[in-house]
């Protein structure tokens, strides 16, 4: 990789807790109901006698505060760490960095720690006994710190230490469990050994390394450690624990899920080392996995990452009647549920834990849906229908129902109403849930649901072509905007947009599929008619001449975008080949969206002339990596392109925007395309939509 300097998230699923560290020279630590980087000093390092200590460069080199006896006597002006002097940090070239699936290691001189974020198919928890439920549930993950001291004939002591420590386990465990804690919240837990101490203190660096440890009890950074005896090799296991306890939300009132399984963090911790041959085990079983996959060290790599935010961004809850509430976090911006990012989890939710993707649908169906009118560019208003709200609050605060946190009136861009597109987004989101799970008995009692959305769409196309020329009434004086709310018109207006067009086909061809299961011929035929009718017009926009289709079709626009191909996957993924084959019932759609992509994979066009990524638009340098995910698939999978050597290249470009570019922000969506730096969506859950790479061909 060009840099092993960046930021990653190392969370359990479920807890909407973790644990970030990579990036050098700007610490890491617990973070809590939020995905940003706390940047508190970590210490890992070791020493021998004789030779100055070696500490991995995880923590900050600048004055921070006043420290130890001199806060309290009030002198002494904040300083750097006084460690700095007498230690020597690796230096980055001294690292080897290696990022998997399930895994972050960091091997330096005789050190190598490792981070294990295990994670697999989570069953429905109500099917599981409870010792299973806390297995899936606790909110922990190992931590190993291997030392090789065959060469030496001395010990070695090596540290895991963190600031904002404040207390010790063994008081809590009667020595059950050594670590250190902060409040209530966060542990480093290890399992008791005659080479393992605690230690507290105001600074512990140097004490614990080449002095006397203690456990100072006003100290105000804490970790344990370990003395490797001369000759041996020694791998310690940790556990980096969680615990937010009572109800921590507003709006609706609820608490974690595993708050109803475990009492405090001494008792995850020490389930979590109890169990960790079997976490260990699962952990390598994903690495495995990803390791043998058919994918270029890249896309291993975009994979991996944006795993690790993804789970870092999830949340399970549980109300005061006992009911699971399932939420993945947006990121940097924390709203919670965004519709617009649940349907492209959805790839990556059917995979492990489709059971989630039903709960989120029938809470939206249930709490965040409205009835509207819609009204046409002369201000006429007609009947609309049902539809879905942006999201379901933020920050932990449920927003009222039937209204999102982020949607508002009289915009015609960022923050106004997404109403189309998010109807569209829950059709996709559980046709794709139904057929592809044959949770047929969920169908069923959502197929009012489904009749009312298939009555929603077509009051939404005013002039009959199938495809959406008005907006709701909840926009006031202002119109609807697309997920691609920071992008100029060619993807972020809803109104007769090639990108929206080709959704809604997918919509209606979805929703013919669910019902023909349900056995509702009328309503069947009514979608696939409708399906027709748009696969027609914007077929009937491709200009041969120039060898595409422009992303708008109002105001005589010639921008031209890649996601014209993103709705395709929709189809696709439910097994309907002959809807997206060239040959097939929609053939002429289906080719002219390949020569259109053929067309715009071009340099100064949708290849960024600079970095040689891949840019949505051709009219704007925001680019978003999750969506350049779903239109590879697409390209490569559905619409039959060898990029050959390009692609690898494009993915390389790709993964180094978020290893350099991106590096103080973990896996990041919204990125400038021609320097590859970050532009918004940071910290962000949405990128597994890579997933995808793992789908299995159809014969």
């Amino acid at each position: 990789m060009p840099s092993s300097s960046f930021y990653v998230h190392h969370s359990p699923w479920g807890a909407y807790a973790s644990f970030c560290l990579g990036r050098y020279g700007r610490g890491g630590g617990f973070v809590l109901s939020d995905v940003h980087p706390p940047e508190k000093n970590v210490y890992i390092g070791y020493a021998r006698p004789g030779e100055p200590p070696r500490l991995l460069p995880f923590y900050h080199v600048e004055a921070g505060h006043r420290t130890g006896a001199e806060a309290f006597l009030g002198t002494g002006e904040k300083e750097a760490p006084r460690f700095l002097g007498q230690v020597e940090p690796f230096r980055p070239e001294e690292i080897h960095r290696r990022l998997t699936w399930a895994a972050d290691t960091w091997t330096a001189g005789d050190l190598t720690f490792r981070l294990l974020t295990p994670f697999g198919p989570v069953p429905e928890l109500e099917a599981l006994d409870p010792e299973e439920q806390r297995f899936y549930l606790a909110p922990a993950i190992l931590a190993e710190i291997r030392f090789d001291n065959t060469r030496s004939a001395a010990p070695a002591r090596v540290l895991f230490g963190l600031e904002g420590m404040r207390r010790v386990l063994s008081d809590t465990t009667g020595g059950e469990l050594v670590g250190v804690a902060q409040g209530r919240g966060v542990a480093v837990a290890c399992q008791p050994s005659p080479e393992v101490q605690e230690v507290l203190d105001w600074e512990i660096v140097l004490p614990a390394l080449t002095g006397t440890p203690q456990v100072n009890r006003l100290g105000t950074e804490g970790g344990l450690v370990f003395t490797v005896p001369p000759g041996e090799t020694r791998t310690y296991t940790l556990a980096l624990a969680t615990y937010q306890g009572g109800i921590v939300t507003t709006g609706i009132e609820a608490s974690f899920a595993y708050t109803r399984l475990f009492r405090s963090v001494e008792e995850v911790a020490a389930f979590v080392l109890r169990h960790q041959e079997r976490y260990r085990a699962l952990a390598a079983e994903r690495d495995r996995e990803l390791e043998e996959a058919p994918l270029n060290e890249h896309r291993k790599f975009l994979l991996a990452h944006a795993t690790h935010s993804y789970l870092a961004n999830t949340e399970l809850l549980v109300d005061e009647t006992g009911r699971k509430i399932w939420v993945v976090n947006e990121g940097e911006y924390q709203m919670m549920n965004t519709l617009d990012l649940t349907v492209d989890h959805l790839f990556w939710e059917l995979r492990y834990h489709p059971w989630t993707t039903r709960n989120v649908l029938d809470l939206f169906a249930t709490r965040y849906s409205y009835v509207d009118r819609v009204k046409d560019r002369s201000g006429r208003y007609y009947p609309g229908g049902i539809s879905f709200t942006h999201d379901m609050g933020v920050a932990n605060a449920f927003s009222p129902p039937g209204h999102s946190t982020y949607e508002r009136p009289d915009l015609t861009g960022c923050f106004s109403y997404m109403t189309f597109e998010e109807l569209t987004n829950w059709v996709l989101t559980a046709a794709v849930y139904g057929l592809r799970t044959g949770d047929q008995p969920w169908l069923q009692r959502s197929a009012p649901i489904f009749q009312k959305c298939l009555e929603s769409l077509i009051h939404r196309d005013r002039d009959g072509d199938g495809i959406m020329d008005v907006d709701s009434d909840r926009c006031g004086t202002g119109s609807e905007i697309t997920t691609y709310d920071s992008l100029d018109a060619s993807l972020g207006q809803a109104r007769n947009n090639l990108y929206l067009a080709v959704k809604t086909w997918a919509a209606y061809v979805c929703l013919g599929h669910v019902f023909r299961r349900l056995g509702l011929a009328a309503e069947a035929q009514t979608a696939e008619d409708r399906a027709a009718r748009v696969a027609a017009t914007v077929a009937g926009r491709f200009d041969p001449a120039a060898g595409f289709i422009p992303a708008v079709f109002e105001d005589n626009n010639t921008s031209r975008i890649i996601p014209a191909i993103e709705g395709l996957v929709y189809p696709y993924v439910i097994g309907d080949r002959d809807a997206v084959s060239p040959e097939g019932r929609f053939g002429p759609l289906i080719r002219a969206l390949r020569t259109h992509l053929e067309t715009v994979l071009q340099p100064g066009v949708c290849i960024d002339p600079v970095s040689g990524g891949w840019k949505l638009s051709s009219t704007s340098d925001n680019t978003w990596m999750s969506k350049i995910a779903i239109s590879q698939f697409v390209a490569e999978r559905i619409l039959g392109f060898d990029f050959g050597p390009a692609g690898e290249e494009w993915d390389r470009v790709h993964a180094s925007w978020q290893q350099e570019g991106c590096a103080l922000q973990a896996a990041t969506d919204q990125i400038w395309s021609d320097s590859g730096a970050d532009r918004g969506s940071r910290l962000y859950p949405r990128l597994v939509t890579a997933v995808l790479w793992l789908e299995p061909s159809q014969g």
